[in-house]
């Protein structure tokens, strides 16, 4: 049985976040939500011009984020959550746990070229890329899964960690 009541399904745009996030509630029972819902127009508006956010445009969304369990108690997010401390403050308020998924950028660049609904482009990524900072040992809450193979075996992969941690 999954423990966790927060889970965040984080990782570079492109990387499948959205895709294993939904994946995963529906198999758990859980809500489903993409962080990049609750990002401000400005946000938005500059990510489609492919500036990338800073950590000052990114503390409100993480701080918003970091509430969605008040309001939905059994939750996968698909977020990026990049770096160790956009990960601290998305759980202040409610434990998570955090499955950062690892996808070559090849296979990103594939995807994004075929995703035109989304704002999000390579050159976001490749900056993406530059503030990504995996965890390391010390984040116990958080573990690196592949995302290679089909959706199925990558939530049962997930799942697998979520009983052991």
């Amino acid at each position: 049985m999954v423990e966790q009541k927060f889970i965040i399904i984080g990782g570079v745009t492109g990387c499948g976040k959205t895709t294993i996030s939904k994946n995963l509630a529906l198999k758990l029972g859980y809500e489903s939500l993409d962080a990049d819902d609750f990002h401000s127009a400005e946000n938005v508006a500059k990510m489609a011009q492919a500036i990338p956010l800073t950590t000052e445009d990114r503390l409100p969304w993480l701080e918003t984020l970091s509430r969605l369990p008040e309001k939905y108690p059994r939750l996968v997010l698909a977020c990026s959550a990049l770096k160790p401390e956009y990960r601290r403050i998305l759980q202040s308020h409610f434990d998570a746990f955090f499955i950062m998924l690892n996808t070559k950028k090849e296979v990103i660049q594939d995807r994004l070229t075929r995703r035109l609904e989304h704002y999000a482009s390579f050159e976001l990524v490749e900056s993406q890329f530059k503030t990504l900072e995996m965890p390391k040992e010390d984040e116990k809450n958080a573990a690196i899964v592949e995302n290679v193979g089909p959706v199925d075996e990558v939530i049962d992969k997930i799942i697998k960690i979520l009983q052991n941690a």
